[in-house]
């Protein structure tokens, strides 16, 4: 009798393994506790360039080490927004991957912000930086040189370390709309499986960039989603921390 009811209480599988199976969690607690892991080593999902609509991303089970997916299922940890990042010479003209300068929160940058390679790595405020105001993009048109982006932290459904996906400017504004929408709901965005995915875009000059989509696929049971509110809220004060914070800007200019 006590099995029939034991199986009867047991909660439906959400499939992420964060959620469904205990030794995930205690996977993920023993990346930060024992390996000293921090947010500049989390596996980063990028926006693809010309306005592809796949994402490549990184799975050791796939034999390249990439799988691609049209659509990706997440839970949203959290989101940090200003942060700013800009390169001494564009990736696309051979510049390094890494940023000459980095800002995380929108106010002071850490690097260095001038073209010349040779000039000492400090600390900038963004607001006089020259490249931090509008007609600056060396591009062409009116934009900043400096890159605006967001970091949407989020976990998938085999995986037990989070990943974050860095968010350009030109999808910012689906993602606030998306987070303005659910903070009018009264919803957390932690309770919800968020849908990831792209669109082609087309800019009056011709040119084609990806997009970010997002979309509720569904709701998490009242149980998982206290369990992903109490995770996520531990899990952002590790990358919200000084030393996490020096540590990625640091590791980001170089």
């Amino acid at each position: 009798m006590a099995q029939e009811e034991k199986a009867l209480t047991k909660r439906a599988e959400t499939g992420f393994a964060l959620i469904d199976a205990p030794d995930a969690r205690a996977i993920l607690d023993e990346a930060f506790e024992q390996f000293g892991l921090t947010r500049g080593e989390l596996s980063r999902l990028k926006i693809p360039a010309g306005g592809s609509t796949t994402w490549e991303i990184e799975d050791v089970k796939e034999k390249t080490g990439i799988r691609s997916c049209q659509e990706l299922d997440v839970v949203v940890l959290g989101i940090m927004g200003n942060q700013k990042a800009w390169w001494s010479t564009p990736v696309g003209e051979g510049g390094e991957d890494a940023p000459s300068c980095v800002s995380v929160d929108g106010s002071v940058g850490v690097g260095n912000n001038t073209v010349d390679p040779e000039a000492e790595r400090g600390m900038h405020k963004c607001a006089d930086c020259p490249w931090s105001q509008w007609g600056s993009s060396r591009g062409g048109g009116g934009g900043k040189d400096c890159n605006d982006t967001s970091l949407l932290f989020f976990i998938t459904a085999n995986e037990a370390i989070p990943q974050y996906l860095q968010v350009p400017a030109t999808s910012l504004k689906p993602l606030k709309k998306y987070g303005l929408a659910l903070v009018s709901a009264r919803i957390k965005v932690t309770s919800l499986v968020t849908r990831l995915a792209l669109s082609k875009t087309v800019s009056g000059g011709g040119h084609s960039y990806s997009t970010l989509t997002l979309s509720k696929v569904d709701d998490l049971d009242s149980e998982a989603a206290a369990d992903m509110d109490a995770l996520a809220k531990s899990f952002m004060a590790k990358m919200t921390t000084k030393e996490s914070l020096a540590e990625f800007a640091a590791d980001s200019g170089q």
